[in-house]
Parts: structure tokens; C-alpha cells; sequence
């Protein structure tokens, strides 16, 4: 699930053009990305589980924030907890569980 949140959130693919042969810049891209990434992780995933009510889908989390950074900055405390709220959770399932209700059981 972590790989995929990166791989499709961060639209890894479209960083990386085919055209683009220099090893050097290849790998200079792919760690300013993992830099990045970690950041994300630390500065914004990890205080968002903090401060939500409930479990957060770090795929939705991912591809939210990546998609409506201004926005979610020009939010305030309490649009930014009803935002949570409405992009970033996991849908409730009756007929099968989701990631954190497996952790949780």
C-alpha cells in the first residue's frame, strides 16, 4: 500500500520521461522524489493521522494533498478537520475490512 501511494499518488511515471537517458539525472530525480516523500510522510501524513477522528487512507491522503496543495494550505483548523473528514478516510465496509480495522483486530 505504501508503494502504491507513491507510485500513484506521486505519479512517478510522468517524473521520469522516456527521453531522459542521463543516469545522473535519473537518479538525482528518483531521491529529490524519496526526500520527498519522506517529508510528506513526517510533515504532513503523520500529524493528519494525529489530528483526524478515525483512520486515514494514505492513498487518498496522498493523491488529496498532492492534487489541492493550495487549497488545503489556505484552509483553516476546522475546514481542514471536515476536509480529513471527506477526502482522506477509508470508506466503511460491512462485507470485507479495511487496513486498519485489520491492525486494530
Amino acid at each position: 500500500i505504501v508503494f502504491k501511494s507513491w507510485k500513484s499518488g506521486f505519479h512517478l511515471q510522468q517524473l521520469l520521461h522516456n527521453g531522459c537517458t542521463n543516469e545522473k539525472r535519473i537518479s538525482t530525480n528518483i531521491y529529490l522524489l524519496l526526500m520527498f516523500i519522506c517529508l510528506f510522510m513526517q510533515k504532513i501524513f503523520l500529524p493528519v493521522v494525529r489530528y483526524a477522528k478515525g483512520s486515514v487512507s494514505l492513498i487518498k491522503c496522498v493523491k488529496f494533498f498532492v492534487l489541492n496543495m493550495k487549497e488545503v494550505i489556505a484552509t483553516g483548523r476546522k475546514q481542514f478537520r471536515d476536509i480529513i473528514d471527506k477526502y482522506c478516510k477509508y470508506e466503511k465496509r460491512n462485507h470485507r475490512i479495511n487496513l486498519s480495522q485489520l491492525f486494530s483486530a
